[in-house]
């Protein structure tokens, strides 16, 4: 049977009006280890533990459920990862220049040019690594 009308909260338990296994104290700031000193924060803004969504009748049961919060990764910073970067120095790399990227990196004079924007990107990239604390050796090769 289709329902036509909002049914009433209605509690088998207990006849309290309150759903069963509902806890308004609960929170939704969750942090949970997910392994190598890294973790993950959730928190959910909407909807709330006990909220109640009515489905309307002709929609088989579905309805559309508005959802907001955050989730970010946290690491420790374990320094348990070693990276290479190598750099194309060949003649190419000098070629184009103006590509939006970078300005004059290695001080030669021509500015945006593809070389320029390797060196931006690996120095972005180190940059990154060092915050994070997750790398313990950096290399680098000049081709």
């Amino acid at each position: 049977p289709v329902l036509t009308d909002v049914p009433a909260l209605v509690n088998c338990m207990d006849g309290s009006l309150e759903f069963s296994g509902c806890d308004g104290t609960f929170t939704t700031d969750t942090v949970s280890p997910v392994g190598q000193g890294a973790e993950v924060s959730l928190n959910i803004e909407f909807p709330q533990q006990c909220d109640v969504f009515y489905a309307p009748p002709g929609v088989n049961g579905a309805t559309v459920i508005d959802f907001s919060g955050t989730a970010e990764i946290r690491t420790n910073g374990i320094a348990d990862t070693s990276m290479v970067f190598v750099i194309d120095r060949s003649g190419s790399t000098c070629d184009v220049h103006s590509l939006g990227c970078a300005g004059d990196e290695n001080s030669d004079s021509q500015n945006d040019d593809i070389l320029d924007c390797e060196i931006l990107a690996i120095l972005g990239l180190i940059d990154k690594v060092r915050e994070d604390g997750t790398v313990s050796h950096v290399g680098l090769v000049n081709q």
